[in-house]
Parts: C-alpha cells; structure tokens; sequence
C-alpha cells in the first residue's frame, strides 16, 4: 500500500510540473528595427520609355503608412496622384493622360511607409522613370550642419525652383535620416534653392514661426558633386530671464555672504578672430550675468569674481552683427541663424579659486 501511494505521487508531481511546463511563455526575441525590404518595384527605378499611369511596390512584410498624404509629392506634377496601401503592396496611380515627351518623372515618399509591427520607415523611398530613351542624371550631395551629435532624422529637405517664395510645394523633396546627409538624384542641368525645416506639426510644409530651418540658395547638380555643408539649427538660442525684484534680491544676499562662503570665479575665453560672441553664465537658482566680447585672437580672461557656490551653465552664440540679440535665419534676408556655441557646465564650490575653460566649436 505505502508503495502505491509512493508511485502515485511520482506520477502526481511529474503531471504538476508537465502542467505548469506547457503554460509557461517563451521569452521574447529583440525589438524588430529593421525595415520592410523591396521584393518587387513597377516601374524600377531609371525605368526608359515608361508611360503608364500605375506603380506598385511590394514589400517583405506588412506595411503602414503615416501621414503619406502630406509627403507625397511628384514632379512633374502627376494629376490625380493617389495611394493604396494593402498588405505587403503599395499601390500608386494617377489620372490616364499623356505625359510630358522625353521627360524624367519622380515621385517621392519621403520616409512615410514603414513596417506594420514597429513602423520601422523605409527612408525616401521613390520612383524614377523617363518617358523618353534617357533619364537625368545629374546630382547633389550636402550634409546638414553642425552634423556630429546632432539628431536631423524626420528634416525634410526641399529643392525649390529660385525665385519661389511661397513654399507651396517643392520640385524635389527628401526626408533626413539617421545621419544628417541629403543625396538628391536623377536631377536635371538646372539650379535650385535648397531649403531644410522641421516639419514639427506633420504637414509636410515649412512653419517659419514655429519650425528651425537652414537653407542655400544656388544649388546647381553635377554629375559628381561634391559635399556641401547646409547650415541648419535644431533649437533657438533662449536668453535667461529674471525679474527685477529677483535679480535685486539675488545681488542682496550675494553682498551680504562672507567670502568664506563664496567662489572665486575666473571664465576662460579661448580665441575666435573675425567674430563676436555673447555669454551668459546662470547659476542653478536663476541668477545669472551676461558679456559681450570681440573678435579675440588671444585667450581671454572673464573675472567674474567672487559669487555663489553652486552649479553654473555658461551659454552663448556668435554675435554676427553686434546686436546683442541671437537671430534666426531670414530666406528673404539671405541670412543664416546666428551659430549657438557649445554650453558649457560646471560647479563652483565654496572657498574655492576656479579657471573654467569655456568649450568652443570644432
């Protein structure tokens, strides 16, 4: 009997742990971050001759799209230009009329398409096609600037025909990636205005109020073109502020504190010739004092003096013209953003004599 009870609880304990075995969940793999691969494109890209009114592409796996309708755009201008998109297949077509002889068409959709699961984007996917037994083929490579630690992925950049100030709509137009290079192909033996903006609100147009933006006019293709740097901010330069009742408070205590309370504090200005710059040093609690210097071509010293301990942030732009204001940049007054130059932290300690070099750009 007791050896009957022995095996049944053998059996009982080896059914638990079968049980619990089949209910376990297998762990997950890593996060999908690749994207959707092109199985098949009509027509492929640099397709001669072509004078349909359909293009289909057909990915690996499952895609989606986010806000293609904004980014689509073509050029020449294709009537009626529409999307489907359905499983694996994007679809494109447009009304059937004759197009332009012996002429490159593209259309471009920016990074819009992506994976179903992770919407991983395929970036500036595009279709290029000639009516005619050639295709354009000229180019124009330019890589955005400050490039190294920056984040340009979602800039769109614009090729716009000169003269244009409406910004309705571009003759090209490219989506940024992970690196802050723009390669634009297939480009006729024409000069273009080359325009780089953040498209913070998704409507595939530029917002001058409330959008960074960089551009170089005169951009003419080649048939190997060299790098170009595009002056583009991501940020604004912001001016600390303090009310007077604060700022009067502030330098009150800051003349009532013994030295052994204090800081001495010295900023070293390393060279820049040809240009003025404008700092502002802030101290965590608001309080801060600003300095204007000219274009040095030796080190320079700011004696702050003695002031309070603490965290400090020195912040500052080149002044370019001596306004003592930062100013973006301006298309109609052909002017690029006033270059903001690297913060600089750091702590001050009681009692203590600091020389704080300031950092300066590459």
């Amino acid at each position: 009997m007791i050896r009957q009870l022995s095996y049944l609880l053998v059996v009982l304990v080896g059914l638990s742990l079968s049980s619990c075995a089949v209910q376990s969940q297998p762990q997950g793999g890593p996060k999908d971050t690749t994207p959707p691969v092109i199985v098949k494109q009509e027509p492929a890209v640099g397709t001669l001759n072509f004078t349909g009114n359909r293009a289909v592409v057909i990915f690996d796996e499952y895609i989606q799209e986010k806000n293609l309708r904004t980014v689509i755009s073509s050029a020449p201008e294709l009537p009626g230009l529409k999307f489907v998109v359905s499983g694996k297949k994007l679809e494109l077509v447009w009304e059937d009329q004759p197009m332009r002889e012996n002429t490159t068409y593209r259309i471009d959709l920016g990074s819009a398409v992506g994976d179903l699961n992770e919407n991983n984007p395929v970036n500036n996917l595009q279709f290029v096609w000639s009516t005619g037994a050639a295709i354009d083929s000229l180019q124009w490579h330019g890589q955005l600037a400050p490039g190294k630690g920056k984040t340009y992925e979602g800039v769109v950049v614009w090729l716009i025909n000169p003269g244009d100030t409406t910004w309705e709509a571009p003759a090209f137009s490219k989506t940024v990636g992970q690196k802050p290079s723009i390669d634009f192909s297939y480009l006729p033996n024409k000069e273009y205005d080359l325009l780089a903006f953040q498209d913070l609100n998704f409507d595939g147009k530029p917002d001058t109020t409330r959008e960074q933006y960089g551009f170089l006019k005169s951009c003419r293709p080649q048939v190997d073109s060299n790098l170009v740097a595009v002056s583009m901010l991501l940020e604004g330069y912001e001016a600390p502020s303090m009310d007077s009742a604060f700022a009067d408070s502030m330098n009150a205590v800051l003349d009532t504190m013994v030295a052994e309370e204090l800081g001495t504090l010295t900023i070293v200005v390393p060279p820049m010739d040809s240009v003025g710059r404008r700092f502002a040093l802030t101290h965590s609690s608001g309080w801060f004092i600003e300095r204007d210097f000219a274009a040095n071509t030796d080190t320079l010293l700011w004696e702050v003096g003695d002031v309070f301990a603490g965290k400090y942030v020195v912040r500052g732009f080149i002044d370019a013209n001596g306004d003592g204001m930062w100013n973006k940049a301006s298309w109609g007054s052909n002017r690029q953003a006033e270059v903001i130059l690297p913060e600089t932290s750091f702590e001050l300690k009681a009692n203590w004599e600091l020389e704080q070099t300031l950092n300066m750009p590459e």
